[in-house]
């Protein structure tokens, strides 16, 4: 069985927000790729007897505890204090890393304070985690066939100590020889959470390995497959079979996967094709626009992507500009697309027309949407509403998806 882990990170700016914790989620992918099966996450302040109660459910639930942060040599800095305090040790000092923080100060040219002092000290019985790129060495403990870890908050030493030092030892004291935990993450779009869930469910709901899981953001639903194996490439077999299975399911309707974004797939698929783009957008505020105009090589002609809408209104006539109904956009949105490509000089033409008015509880729009060339031509009508940032975000959306499954035809 996987060691059961608690990512504890401390810190009060950490819960007042004046910092993201990266910590948490770097050490979490990179724990469960290394075979251990991460359950748990906590963030506490800079509160000696909250620190010991988080450890005490950290140690009561889990066979293995990281900590990070809160090793710095001010009087907030108390993971030291805390950790002695929960096993009932006093703090030692420890001549050794004295010797090593004094010696990194005069490498690095700098007055060493007599506060750093503080960090040569760790509970009675810790072994300490050496620390080349900092002043602050960290230290594990291991008690009862469990293992607790503090390691800096400062992100570059923790991945260093990390990678170099936590997971062989962590890996020595569990036993989890090649073990290992990889995961493939699908983007999908132009389908609710709980319609994905309806598609795959079976799959979610099966509780073998791999392990499917769903993440609902903005404009797109990612679906994580996780399996454990004994080595890399196991795992990565077990994947492909879920994932293969997954995308028969979905089609077009995934995008991608691990780190692409749906601008970028798109302008990839312009690329490949050879085609400009001209984009009309009183939607979004340009938002198709400017997410393609962000990727390299983009061929999106935003000449007429303007917000004098009288100046659209003179040069395309005013019997296009009116909004069409649903019942009307199929005969509307194709002749607006092609004169759209033509003023632009470009091979397609993108439109996305209406206009947002306020209601009480937000924004709702008639949305008219259309892609094409003198050629061929798709259009199609959405009736939005939600909050301000949320329905321009979906309108983008919606419309970088059209773009995408239509250039998949060509």
């Amino acid at each position: 069985m996987a060691p059961v882990c608690e990512i504890v990170t401390i810190g009060s700016e950490l819960l007042l927000g004046q910092i993201v914790d990266t910590n948490a989620a770097w050490l979490a992918e990179t724990l469960n790729r290394a075979g251990v099966d991460v359950c748990y996450h906590s963030t506490v302040g800079d509160d000696l007897e909250r620190m010991i109660s988080v450890l005490r459910n950290a140690w009561s639930r889990a066979d293995l505890v990281v900590c990070s942060g809160g090793l710095g040599p001010t009087k907030d800095d108390l993971t030291r204090q805390a950790i002695a305090d929960f096993f009932g040790v006093p703090l030692t000092f420890r001549q050794d890393l004295m010797d090593r923080i004094e010696a990194f100060f005069l490498r690095a040219g700098y007055h060493m304070a007599d506060n750093n002092r503080l960090q040569a000290y760790i509970p009675e019985g810790a072994e300490p985690i050496l620390n080349p790129r900092g002043t602050a060495p960290g230290f594990h403990v291991q008690r009862e066939g469990k293992l607790i870890a503090t390691l800096p908050g400062v992100p570059v030493e923790l991945k260093y100590l990390t990678r170099e030092t936590l997971l062989p030892l962590i890996k020595e004291h569990f036993a989890l020889g090649g073990k290992t935990i990889c995961y493939r993450v699908l983007k999908v779009t132009g389908l609710g959470e709980s319609s994905v869930d309806r598609e795959i469910g079976d799959l979610i709901r099966s509780g073998t390995n791999p392990v499917v899981g769903l993440l609902a953001s903005p404009g797109d639903i990612k679906v994580r497959i996780a399996a454990e194996a004994k080595n890399e490439v196991e795992a990565l077999t077990l994947i492909q079979g879920v994932e293969e299975e997954i995308r028969g399911r979905l089609g077009k309707l995934v995008y991608g996967s691990g780190d692409d974004t749906l601008e970028g797939v798109v302008a990839g698929k312009l690329a490949d094709s050879g085609k400009s783009l001209a984009v009309l957008d009183t939607v979004s505020g340009g938002g198709v626009a400017l997410r393609l105009s962000r990727e390299p090589g983009n061929s999106t002609k935003q000449g007429l992507v303007l917000s004098n809408l009288e100046s659209l209104r003179s040069r395309l006539g005013d019997s296009l500009w009116e909004p069409p109904s649903a019942s009307t956009v199929q005969e509307v949105i194709p002749p607006l697309v092609r004169k759209i490509a033509r003023e632009a000089g470009a091979d397609l033409g993108l439109v996305l027309l209406g206009f947002p008015e306020r209601e009480e509880d937000g924004l709702r729009v008639e949305l008219s949407i259309g892609v094409g060339s003198e050629g061929t031509c798709r259009a199609a009508h959405y009736s939005l509403g939600g909050v301000e940032n949320t329905l321009y975000e979906r309108c983008t959306i919606i419309g970088l998806d059209f773009l995408r499954k239509f250039l998949m035809n060509l």
